[in-house]
């Protein structure tokens, strides 16, 4: 992707706000983009640091005015739609309920036709529990390198007004001639199909908003708003490298990687711990504190984790959970059957490498 127009603005954003660049912070601010552009897709971020993404998301979307609205509550989603979303590009959600996130979802999926859908964009500590909508991208931030160490110093002042001389010509380049039709792809039958159709659409709408960029910024770089070999390879590396919500399991990646780890320990050779009334199950058990030392995490994230696991069907325990006292020691082990790699797919990973193979 480093040799796409798209790169030059992720580096450039991280001089604007004073973070290192990261790719949560670059697909909010591509997410801020296809909103202008009428080319929707919504953002769901699951973070464990929630005032600091939501003052870095807050920071991305108001790079560009008007466009970025805030709701609370369904009614003020409402106001905005019966104005038919004029001047509204995205909209942050300021309330922890997915329910009403997945409403909002279900809502712009279903406008009128005519009336411009916003992107839809939540922080948030705890993700929607069911199945997202089309068009939706839920991101884990835990699962990328981030380095935030200059954050607190850039926003030390809430209120800090950017600096102009590096605002007014990054907001520009954000600014591309909004399109009625897709741009065209002369290899598009290459990659239809590869993915579900979902994901196809998100896809297809940052493919959109990468040509068009490309187009605005470097013009001299193909010859007008079509999709080329540059800006598939970019948007696919992108898209293969987010933090996302696993599509195969309603797991996060965080505690399938704490199941691997405490796997490793219990099957070592020298361990061994039976339970007396439960000795035709092995000797393979383990406590939360056990798997706490082991993960090196904290015990409230790890019975977190050991839950979601058990809810999962990885981790049976030797007590019924409607038999869980205060303070008694719970037991546990893997299911039969239940082995590395606890790993989880990509959505996208389904889009072939074209590189060297096209004539665009």
């Amino acid at each position: 992707m480093r040799n796409h127009v798209v790169h030059e603005l992720a580096v450039d954003l991280e001089q604007l706000i004073g973070v290192r660049r990261d790719l949560v912070q670059l697909i909010v601010l591509l997410c801020r983009i296809a909103g202008r552009l009428g080319l929707p897709f919504n953002l769901e971020i699951v973070t464990d640091q929630l005032v600091v993404d939501q003052t870095i998301v807050n920071r991305i979307l108001n790079l560009v005015h008007p466009g970025a609205e805030r709701v609370e509550t369904y009614r003020q989603f409402q106001a905005l739609e019966k104005k038919e979303f004029v001047n509204v590009d995205v909209i942050l959600l300021r309330c922890d309920q997915p329910k009403l996130f997945r409403l909002l979802e279900a809502c712009t999926a279903s406008l009128a036709v005519g009336v411009r859908p916003p992107c839809l964009v939540r922080v948030t500590e705890s993700p929607v529990n069911v199945t997202g909508l089309p068009g939706a991208l839920r991101l884990m931030t835990q699962q990328t390198g981030r380095d935030l160490k200059h954050f607190a110093h850039n926003f030390v002042i809430p209120t800090r007004n950017l600096d102009p001389t590096l605002r007014r010509p990054f907001v520009e380049r954000l600014k591309p001639a909004p399109t009625e039709s897709a741009p065209d792809c002369a290899f598009r039958d290459r990659y239809a199909g590869t993915i579900s159709e979902d994901m196809m659409l998100v896809f297809e709408r940052l493919l959109a908003v990468f040509a068009l960029l490309r187009a605005h910024i470097s013009p001299a770089v193909g010859n007008g708003p079509h999709i080329s070999e540059l800006d598939y390879a970019a948007a696919r590396a992108l898209v293969q490298s987010l933090p996302l919500k696993p599509v195969d399991r309603r797991l996060s990646p965080a505690p399938l990687k704490s199941a691997t780890t405490i796997f490793a320990e219990v099957h070592r050779p020298k361990y061994q711990l039976s339970l007396p009334d439960r000795s035709d199950e092995g000797n393979k058990w383990f406590t939360r504190a056990s798997a706490a030392r082991w993960c090196g995490i904290g015990t409230t994230t790890t019975k977190k984790y050991i839950d979601q696991l058990e809810g999962d069907g990885i981790l049976l325990s030797a007590v019924a959970e409607y038999d869980r006292q205060r303070g008694k020691e719970i037991h546990y082990r893997f299911a039969a059957g239940r082995t590395p790699p606890f790993d989880w797919t990509n959505p996208f990973e389904g889009l072939p490498d074209l590189s060297g193979t096209l004539g665009c």
